[in-house]
């Protein structure tokens, strides 16, 4: 699939991000910082999680869109229930996917994959097998003033919507994500830095609920969160 802008994509409400892949339990080789991080945002807890739903919401300009979602990860199960570009409902699981899926479907699923990145980054670290995370020490933050501990997540040259993609990722005290930069493809003109805000608990889950550009011009946002557990 060819790259896609961040501009490209605000019509869509989608950054492109890598394909996710469908592991959702931690590698055998994860790093130490990669599952500090993924613990400080509640990954004990996934364990339980049977179902979650959200509205996942984007704002650039006056534009807006919006899409919802039910999500049964034990399952591999889907469910859209519509959002602004398509308002038609369909429920699909990872087995219905292949080469030859309807157009609509493998559309809904690349949206679905950036969507719940955006939920849940911090367990990506430790879900994803093309991933490399190091620790890199304290670093200005990209917005603002002042500095925090850099971790940095490089993807591999292959696979995925956006092979080669980094992220420079930018933690507190609590080893809690505060921002992050987003080189797509690891290109250094291609810089997104985004802000985590509003951290909040559902289930056990810490999910940054508002993502802001450094001119607050780009917001992404969640609303209608619910984690069922066990």
């Amino acid at each position: 699939m060819s790259k896609l802008t961040l501009a490209g994509l605000v019509a869509l409400g989608i950054v492109t991000l890598p394909l996710a892949a469908q592991r959702l339990s931690a590698r055998s080789d994860v790093p130490g910082i990669a599952l500090r991080v993924a613990g400080a945002h509640g990954i004990g807890a996934w364990g339980s999680v049977v179902e979650i739903s959200y509205t996942f919401n984007v704002e650039a300009g006056t534009r807006k869109s919006f899409r919802k979602w039910t999500w049964r990860p034990r399952e591999g199960r889907v469910t859209y229930h519509g959002g602004s570009r398509i308002d038609t409902a369909l429920t699909y699981t990872t087995a219905d996917l292949h080469p030859d899926s309807p157009q609509i479907l493998r559309d809904l699923d690349h949206a679905f994959i950036n969507d719940q990145y955006w939920l849940v980054f911090p367990f990506h670290l430790v879900w994803d097998s093309d991933v490399t995370v190091t620790d890199e020490g304290t670093a200005p933050l990209p917005i603002g003033e002042g500095s925090a501990r850099k971790i940095v997540a490089r993807y591999g040259p292959t696979g995925g919507y956006t092979p080669g993609d980094v992220y420079e990722v930018f933690v507190d005290e609590h080893e809690r994500i505060v921002q992050w930069r987003f080189l797509e493809g690891g290109d250094e003109t291609e810089a997104h830095p985004m802000t985590f805000e509003d951290h909040r608990t559902f289930g056990g889950l810490r999910i940054p609920m508002e993502h802001r550009s450094s001119d607050g011009s780009f917001r992404l946002f969640f609303t209608d969160v619910r984690v069922e557990l066990e």
